[in-house]
């Protein structure tokens, strides 16, 4: 979840104001917008420029000039007016220096109470001048010379750099990015900021610094993410409970493979949909999690078998109706007991019944032993997600939502009994069979020269295309070739489907082994292609021969047909 404007169910608007240019009174407005609470006021920051520094019995500026200043305006009257500000002591020094409050922007604070148990609706801003200051929205203090005492908080020290960003709120932590510091955690308790981080990265990060985001899962699991405007960029992964735990960065994978291209300014990572978005100069790259387990059923149509009676799980009737009961039946290799395992990533699947395109469920995610398994329609939920166990002689079939698992109750041996959910015992009645091969993939290798003919200083190239011929997925396929005798190395690249894989090769005119390793599932019916290109240097009349093999995690049915040779002679 992206919680950088979910404080206080705000909404970002833009305020336009018609303003006087000979008094310069802002000449620019903070670019991270304006906050509207649901009642009609905005807070808005105003940039450097005219304050009139003669104040008016009201406490307002006498000629309307608020240069450099936290406002608050409404409707009045059918015009926007300033209803409170608040602007620090030296601010035509700042303005006059380009020391700008409105570089950083403005975050409005969740209602918090403070130590005397009043209510306090707080709103954090910073900018050029190192400081953090923590405004009373409910009386923002303003203009007062000699002193900041009448702001709510003035804090000197956690942010040295100054802020050219804006912060984000997590859990009572607010989460800055000065320019060419640490990213820093600041704990709000009891309505005070504090002046000391609570944690801080180890890197830091240069101008303009960093603008994080925060995911989680509700209040749990935060993680705060921010880049690095570097050539190139950097995301950084950081624990939102600790920033000195870093969790991941876009430099950590070999072979560059998580570089995106180079840091912009103002770029922040925007969190949708389980991704990670951030944008170049010329291009958004799109960061989520790699698969690092092979689910052990390739999605495809199934009968699932019960260990204890033999008898497959049936659409009873070939029934459409939504909360029907699905029992168990003799074998018939009819559509109703057939049902299409759809992955739907971290090990679950969906489980759609091919006569009626209902899906098996536990109704409301119940967690009651003995709740009937029925169909419905799809919704894609937690009561739908299933996940398979490995057990001797076959695997259990586990709801995601309940943990319950599906069984046949009493190892019933009766066609049409009904099926339902219970507590895992392992017992044989919950155990499900899908058939021999089900969990096999037969991998398939060959080997494939450019050129029939070579001589002595040409360049050679080896295709080792691997196909899956199933049923199912292959998991971390490894190709072993060499350099062959007679031949130095050149170059390697992967292709095919997916297509994502390293290698460890001999430097550039050497010998020696190459190994590849696909990193990801490989799907059946599909192709993953290794290209090794050698230089030839042995003397016409020499044989050079390519020896290849490949293996997997996944067991293989037909190991003969895992290993290729290819000879030929130099002309």
């Amino acid at each position: 979840m992206d919680v950088t404007a979910f404080l206080c169910n705000c909404r970002i608007t833009f305020l336009s104001v018609e303003v006087d240019r000979s008094r310069d009174p802002g000449r620019r407005r903070s670019h991270r917008g304006s906050f509207r609470r649901p009642q009609p006021n905005h807070t808005q920051l105003l940039g450097n420029g005219t304050f009139d520094t003669t104040i008016t019995a009201s406490g307002f500026p006498n000629l309307g000039d608020y240069g450099n200043a936290l406002v608050k305006v409404k409707m009045q009257n059918g015009k926007l007016s300033v209803v409170d500000y608040w602007t620090m002591d030296t601010t035509m020094y700042e303005s006059d220096t380009d020391m700008d409050l409105s570089s950083g922007g403005i975050m409005l604070l969740p209602d918090e109470t403070d130590s005397t148990g009043k209510t306090r609706h707080l709103a954090v801003t910073a900018g050029k001048d190192t400081h953090l200051y923590v405004v009373d929205r409910d009386n923002m203090g303003h203009f007062h010379a000699g002193s900041n005492a009448t702001v709510y908080q003035d804090l000197v020290g956690p942010l040295p750099g100054g802020v050219w960003a804006s912060p984000v709120f997590f859990n009572n932590q607010i989460y800055y990015g000065s320019r060419s510091q640490p990213l820093v955690a600041l704990q709000l308790d009891a309505a005070k900021v504090s002046s000391s981080p609570s944690s801080l990265t180890a890197v830091s990060f240069e101008y303009p610094g960093a603008t994080p985001s925060v995911s989680s899962y509700g209040n749990t699991n935060g993680i705060v993410w921010a880049a690095k405007n570097t050539q190139p960029g950097v995301l950084y992964a950081y624990d939102a409970r600790n920033l000195e735990t870093e969790l991941y960065d876009s430099n950590q994978a070999t072979l560059s493979r998580d570089h995106f291209g180079n840091g912009n300014k103002f770029f922040t990572p925007m969190i949708a949909n389980g991704k990670v978005y951030v944008g170049t100069t010329n291009s958004v790259a799109a960061f989520g999690l790699i698969t690092t387990s092979t689910p052990p059923l390739a999605d495809g149509d199934y009968t699932p078998t019960n260990a204890s009676s033999g008898m497959v799980l049936a659409d009873g009737a070939s029934s459409t109706t939504s909360g029907a009961q699905i029992i168990q039946w003799n074998p018939t290799e009819g559509r109703e007991q057939e049902w299409f395992f759809s992955s739907q990533g971290n090990g679950y699947y969906v489980i759609q019944n091919l006569a009626s395109g209902l899906l098996l469920t536990d109704t409301g995610g119940s967690t009651t032993s003995q709740t009937p398994l029925v169909q419905r329609t799809p919704t894609y939920d937690g009561s739908q997600l299933w996940g398979l166990i490995a057990v001797s002689g076959g695997y259990i079939i586990q709801n995601k939502a309940s943990g319950l698992v599906i069984e046949n109750p009493g190892s019933s041996k009766s066609a049409g009994t009904g099926m339902d959910l219970y507590a895992r015992t392992n017992g044989v009645n919950q155990v499900w069979t899908f058939g021999a091969d089900v969990f096999s993939a037969d991998l398939f290798l060959r080997i494939w020269p450019s050129k029939t003919t070579v001589h002595q200083g040409d360049l050679l190239t080896y295709s080792f295309p691997v196909w899956n011929l199933g049923p199912a997925n292959a998991a971390y396929e490894v190709l072993n070739a060499q350099v062959p005798t007679g031949t130095t190395f050149d170059s390697i690249k992967i292709s095919g489907t997916p297509g994502l894989g390293t290698c460890t090769t001999p430097p550039y005119e050497g010998t020696g082994q190459i190994v590849c390793h696909e990193n990801s599932a490989m799907a059946p019916n599909t192709t993953w292609t290794v290209s090794l290109t050698v230089r030839v240097t042995a003397s016409a009349g020499t044989v050079i021969t390519e020896n290849a093999s490949t293996t997997e995690d996944t067991p293989d049915p037909n190991l003969g047909n895992n290993m290729a040779t290819m000879s030929m002679k130099v002309q």
